[in-house]
């Protein structure tokens, strides 16, 4: 049989058109950035795409969630932070209010920014994220401390709203930290920013006492009970910043 153009022609059709149709696969993986783009493609690199897909998403999710243990952390020390200098200026009030020099009236003075620091100190405990209060473990709904006040308006007690509960996060499959800090130890957890029942430590009965010292003008016990107390304030406190 003679073989014509014609059948020449034919023969490279075949060929000609699995050119054409891998072109065409090829512009669909340049155009959307995939190689596989349906699973017949590649059964087996099917199967790894899929893998590394949910391997990236893990990941992915984990970095959300170290950002977010990350930035309640930050904002947590940034309380601390706060705290620890409203009792750098209780210690400087200490210091003057120790010397014998001083008269009734100056101490009473006094006593009137210690009990402001002391309202402050107590507002810190209702500092939020996202809406969330920060230190009062899963009691997030609420201000992780409360100030009973006397008829005159002087705070005389304050109450821990707040429980031990520990916020995890998982930042690798498998793997969790705790990213938060409580206001106080009393209820379970391990350390406790402004009242820490292990340590000893109780920042609001430390002002209490100091600010009804001055009230009273009594220089001894200021510098007999309150300074010493004042100090392993903010030894506890730069522990946790």
């Amino acid at each position: 049989m003679r073989v014509s153009e014609q059948m020449r022609f034919q023969d490279l059709v075949p060929g000609y058109q699995d050119l054409l149709a891998r072109q065409i696969q090829v512009q669909k993986q340049i155009s959307s950035g995939k190689r596989i783009q349906q699973p017949s493609d590649d059964v087996d690199g099917t199967a790894l795409a899929q893998s590394q897909h949910s391997d990236l998403n893990d990941l992915n999710q984990s970095l959300r969630n170290i950002d977010q243990g990350q930035s309640w952390t930050d904002t947590t020390f940034g309380v601390i932070e706060e705290g620890v200098t409203a009792f750098q200026r209780v210690h400087e009030l200490a210091i003057r209010a120790g010397d014998g020099t001083l008269s009734a009236i100056d101490r009473t003075n006094m006593s009137q920014e210690v009990e402001q620091l002391l309202s402050e100190l107590v507002s810190l405990g209702g500092k939020t994220l996202n809406g969330h209060t920060l230190i009062s473990g899963a009691q997030t709904g609420q201000p992780a401390f409360t100030a009973t006040k006397d008829a005159l308006g002087y705070i005389i007690s304050v109450t821990y709203n707040g429980d031990g509960t520990q916020r995890d996060v998982e930042v690798a499959p498998g793997r969790t930290l705790s990213y938060n800090m409580l206001g106080s130890n009393e209820n379970g957890g391990d350390y406790g920013i402004f009242r820490d029942t292990a340590a000893g430590v109780d920042l609001f009965d430390t002002l209490i006492n100091f600010r009804q010292f001055l009230q009273a003008n009594d220089a001894v016990n200021i510098n007999s009970t309150s300074l010493p107390a004042i100090n392993a304030a903010l030894d506890h406190l730069n522990l946790g910043s």
